[in-house]
């Protein structure tokens, strides 16, 4: 709300902005025959819009111009691939006799997941940004942080995946905001606070890629010819491989909120920038069930 005299939380809510999404989808389908079917499905997309849904908060270049924010949607994911299976073991004896009950009735199931992580940008909220619109505190929108002179979304990264302390996932050095000049947009002679929104692309970055797969064996009795027992082990995320959410993306330029804004290095809030926070999903979990029907 660039107007003198109106609060800056004054927000009109409506409907607007574009989106695109495109998509080479692909299937390969076994039916089930012989004890066997699998399903493979794999699909090359890019998703782009102007906003990702309608949060609490804008995460863009400029709130005011829609179009500067034209970009990989939020839930962007470049490549996706599924398998999912199914194997029943043969009979190898007689299901009435003591040897067709423990060797008959095994089969395994299991889906295996991998895909590109999200996309994301740095962002503040710390009023660094926009500032000639907001002054030093941004109620309303989480701006994106530009790249600092000489840096680019390739020598900003480290090479890390950021689930290390210490080797986070991108260099804090490379973003800086974009401070206006006076007599620039209107900024007043001797006030060299004032910052402009930035105009560089939003989910420049992307997330570390993601890898799962669970499994299950199944065990079928027939306990009489009306009760059937059914033993099943599930085993999530098999090989107890990590998949890490995106890195701490949210820096403080302006620390403490302060009037007139101090625009200090990076904070190192909720434990680093570039550094993961968290995993996605659980380690390897194992959970048995019997089940029997009459």
């Amino acid at each position: 709300m660039p107007f003198v005299g109106l609060d800056p939380n004054s927000v009109l809510y409506q409907a607007n902005g574009i989106s695109f999404y495109n998509a080479l989808q692909l299937q390969m389908t076994k039916r089930f025959s012989h004890g066997f079917s699998i399903n493979t499905s794999y699909t090359y997309s890019h998703t782009l819009d102007e906003g990702s849904g309608l949060g609490l908060f804008f995460n863009g270049n400029n709130a005011l111009d829609l179009r500067q924010n034209y970009g990989s949607s939020d839930f962007d994911r470049t490549h996706v691939l599924s398998i999912n299976y199914l194997y029943q073991l043969p009979k190898f004896a007689s299901d009435n006799s003591i040897k067709g009950k423990i060797v008959n009735g095994w089969g395994i199931s299991g889906v295996t997941t991998f895909q590109s992580g999200q996309p994301y940008s740095i962002i503040d909220f710390s009023g660094a940004e926009g500032g000639i619109f907001f002054g030093s505190n941004d109620f309303i929108t989480n701006p994106i942080v530009p790249l600092a002179p000489g840096f680019t979304p390739a020598t900003a990264k480290t090479g890390h995946v950021g689930s290390v302390p210490g080797l986070p996932a991108f260099n804090p050095l490379a973003f800086a905001p974009q401070l206006l000049q006076p007599g620039q947009d209107g900024v007043p002679a001797g006030d060299t606070l004032e910052s402009a929104f930035s105009n560089g692309g939003r989910n420049i970055f992307r997330g570390p890629f993601q890898k799962r797969a669970d499994l299950s064996i199944i065990k079928v009795v027939s306990v009489t010819e009306r009760v059937k027992a059914r033993y099943t082990m599930d085993i999530y995320n098999v090989s107890n491989t990590p998949s890490f959410d995106t890195p701490n993306n949210n820096v403080q330029f302006n620390q403490g909120f302060n009037n007139p804004p101090t625009f200090a290095a990076p904070g190192q809030e909720g434990g680093g920038l570039g550094i993961v926070q968290h995993p996605l999903g659980s380690p390897r979990l194992i959970q048995m069930s019997l089940h029997f029907t009459f």
